[in-house]
């Protein structure tokens, strides 16, 4: 029986993911919480299929963010794999039974071929998102991306300050740029009919969180639908934790919540994640509840390793590498290596990333 402080967490999530009208996704994720809890399978570690996966497919990018490794891990060793291979990796996550799917790297919209993959992971019936810079979405990579776009379009802005966003990402006039980019995608959406949604992503620590409200303005007036927010993580003694602030935190929350009324801009992040930002950036650690990042998630890295979840991809700690010549991912999901490394981590605490975080605690229901 959930207490009535997780009763709380968990109704904030759910309550959050239906104002967004996500339905279809909390169904879904509805029938496998089922199944792990009455079919028994979260104790023998077994799972029926990730409700999310990621494909970095490149590492390859047009801008710098000190935070990111992936440009340098091109350059050392550029990414190789071909359309024909992550066609077949998107078919066998669909015949897996995942229910949603990142296109990320990297800048994914780099690849010529980016516009295929988006194309077979909607007609194979996944849920897509794309994690974009959006910088080389003009002219005709636009038109390609509008034929058939994801259901999410996740945009990084890290501040609202020029200079800043400037440095925190790695280019010149980048926070220009990008605002004209969401302007682009907004207004071809409203006057073609689409329907996906616009969410700029910014990553909080010491460096943006005294410029919070010129982010919520510049965000609110680009025409994105919504801010989604999480702490900065670093790796510290062998696992990526959240980023200690040296800022007062102790009312972020409601500041979060105070500039998203001011600006009438809709936050992506439940109440409930972003009351833990305080404690988790004044360097607290525990979350409450076990890590069901193993059983949900699915991590595909530009050289085909497998990850359980994204901290351990930034810090290269892969699974396995998977041979698609010749193992099935259904064969993978659930064998001897994949349960023992999901019972491994049922007691992690380290991350405090938004997606891992929510979906911890949606299972706990």
């Amino acid at each position: 029986m959930l207490s009535l402080p997780g009763r709380k967490v968990i109704w904030s999530i759910l309550a959050r993911r239906a104002a967004a009208g996500e339905l279809r996704w909390l169904a879904r994720v509805a029938k496998i919480g089922v199944q792990l809890k009455l079919e028994g399978l979260r104790r023998s570690g077994r799972a029926p299929s990730p409700i999310m996966a990621a494909i970095v497919v490149t590492k390859n990018c047009n801008l710098r963010c000190p935070m990111c490794e992936l440009p340098e891990r091109h350059r050392l060793a550029p990414s190789s794999v071909d359309t024909a291979t992550w066609l077949h990796v998107i078919d066998e996550l669909a015949d897996l039974g995942t229910i949603g799917l990142s296109l990320t790297g990297g800048e994914p919209t780099l690849r010529s071929d980016i516009f295929e993959l988006l194309a077979h992971a909607r007609a194979r019936g996944l849920i897509v998102a794309i994690n974009t810079n959006a910088l080389p979405l003009h002219g005709e990579r636009l038109e390609r991306f509008l034929a058939c776009p994801p259901d999410n379009v996740n945009i990084s802005i890290d501040s609202g300050d020029p200079a800043v966003n400037d440095r925190l990402r790695g280019g010149k006039r980048v926070l220009e740029r990008t605002l004209e980019r969401i302007a682009m995608l907004a207004e071809a959406r409203a006057r073609r009919g689409l329907q996906f949604k616009i969410t700029v992503v910014s990553v909080l620590s010491d460096d943006n969180l005294d410029d919070l409200d010129a982010l919520f303005e510049a965000v609110a007036r680009s025409g994105a639908d919504r801010l989604g927010l999480m702490p900065l993580h670093e790796v510290g003694d062998g696992v990526l934790e959240v980023a200690r602030a040296s800022a007062d935190t102790r009312a972020l929350d409601r500041r979060l919540a105070a500039l998203s009324a001011k600006h009438a801009l809709p936050l992506e992040n439940s109440p409930a994640y972003l009351a833990g930002f305080h404690a988790r950036m004044s360097g607290g650690r525990s979350c409450n509840t076990r890590c069901n990042a193993g059983y949900t998630s699915l991590i595909i890295g530009p050289d085909l390793r497998i990850y359980r979840c994204w901290p351990y991809f930034e810090k290269q700690a892969a699974l396995r590498t998977w041979d698609v010549d010749t193992q099935r991912l259904g064969q993978l999901w659930n064998d001897e290596t994949q349960r023992h490394d999901r019972l491994a981590a049922l007691g992690c605490d380290a991350c405090y990333w938004n997606c891992h975080w929510e979906l911890n605690h949606t299972l706990e229901v």
